[in-house]
C-alpha cells in the first residue's frame, strides 16, 4: 500500500510552503507467513522520500515500511530559487522488539538560477540525522557518523531554431 498526501500554499509571489504525509506499507521483522511491503515497481529515486534515498534503493525492499511527515518551502526573488525540505522518518511496522520506530530526520537544502531560461545553474545539500532505529534496520554503519551529500547539477537548453 501507498498513501501519499501533499499540499502547497503560496504565501507570496515569490514564496511558497508546504507539507505533506506518505505511507508506505511494510512487513514486521517478525512476520514470516506474508509479505507487506509496498515495492515500487521502477526507482523514484530523489523523487520522494528525501532526496539522500535511504528508502527504497539498496535494502529497504521488502522491509518495514515507512512514514514520511514532512515540510517544505521555497522562495524565488528573481532569477535565484531558494528551496528547502525536512523529513521526519519513522518504520511503517516494528524494526524488533527493543528499537524505537524512529528512523531519523533528513534536511535537504538546494538553490537554482536561470539564466534568460535556456541555462540552468542548481546545487544542493543533505543532512541526515540517523537514528538507533536506522542502524538497525540498514545494518551497517554507525549513527553518530555524519551522513551527507551535495550536488551540482548544470543544464543547457539551447534554442536552435524557432518557426
Amino acid at each position: 500500500m501507498n498513501f501519499s498526501i501533499d499540499a502547497m500554499y503560496k504565501a507570496s509571489e515569490t514564496a511558497s510552503i508546504g507539507a505533506g504525509y506518505e505511507l508506505l506499507s511494510g512487513t514486521a521483522y517478525n512476520e514470516d507467513e506474508k509479505n507487506n511491503s509496498f515495492t515500487p515497481f521502477y526507482g523514484t529515486n530523489h523523487k520522494f522520500n528525501g532526496f539522500m534515498d535511504y528508502f527504497y534503493v539498496g535494502n529497504h525492499i521488502n522491509n518495514v515500511g515507512l512514514h514520511d511527515v514532512y515540510l517544505k518551502g521555497n522562495i524565488k526573488p528573481g532569477k535565484v530559487k531558494f528551496n528547502a525540505a525536512l523529513h521526519f522518518f519513522s518504520a511503517h511496522r516494528d524494526i524488533n522488539a527493543d528499537i524505537n520506530k524512529t528512523l531519523g530526520t533528513e534536511l535537504d537544502i538546494w538553490c537554482g538560477y536561470n539564466h534568460k531560461g535556456q541555462v540552468n545553474l542548481d546545487f544542493g545539500y543533505s543532512h541526515m540525522f540517523a537514528s538507533e532505529g536506522m542502524e538497525i534496520l540498514k545494518q551497517s554503519g554507525d549513527k553518530s557518523t555524519t551522513h551527507n551529500w551535495a550536488w551540482v547539477m548544470l543544464t543547457f537548453k539551447p534554442t536552435l531554431y524557432e518557426q
